[in-house]
């Protein structure tokens, strides 16, 4: 269990670390909304198996834990349906539970961790990773939410573009 934990922490700093510094300076839309779901879906591949091993542990999570746990479960696997049901569309995507994964579900994945009985290094290693994680996945999100929707106006209006 404890090689369990340092692979998923080192897999989601390499993933994590890999994302912060690519970034281009100007994105269209398009990139922008690829950046999130890529981000997102890193998340979704290193958190939902290690729900599911947690889920498989629960009877031996404190209540607290347990109460986490379904935090988590509903705010990562409501995300993860969003970013595998967006799949290649480059159209714009719904933030909300991404948002909430963000700003729910990786904390309360954090608090599993911490109420776990894995040792200290493991847990400072998971924690860590989920943070980096965490951060790209906000910075995408921060990118994409700040970005001016593109609007296309209407012809008969007889405005014309710019």
């Amino acid at each position: 269990m404890k090689n369990l934990f340092a692979a998923l922490a080192a897999g989601v700093v390499l993933l994590a670390l890999s994302a912060c510094g690519a970034t281009a300076p100007t994105q269209s839309a398009a990139q922008l909304v690829a950046t999130v779901q890529v981000k997102a879906q890193k998340v979704c591949t290193v958190s939902v198996p290690f729900l599911k091993s947690m889920t498989a542990m629960k009877s031996q999570l404190s209540t607290d834990a347990q109460g986490y746990l379904v935090v988590a479960s509903d705010k990562v696997n409501a995300a993860c349906d969003v970013v595998a049901n967006a799949g290649a569309s480059a159209g714009p995507i719904s933030t909300d539970k991404i948002t909430a994964l963000v700003n729910d579900g990786v904390p309360a994945l954090i608090k599993v961790i911490d109420e776990s009985s894995l040792d200290k290094d493991a847990k400072a290693a998971a924690e860590i990773a989920l943070t980096a994680a965490q951060l790209a996945v906000s910075n995408a999100l921060a990118d994409y939410l700040s970005t001016p929707a593109v609007t296309t106006p209407d012809p008969a209006s007889g405005a014309i573009a710019s």
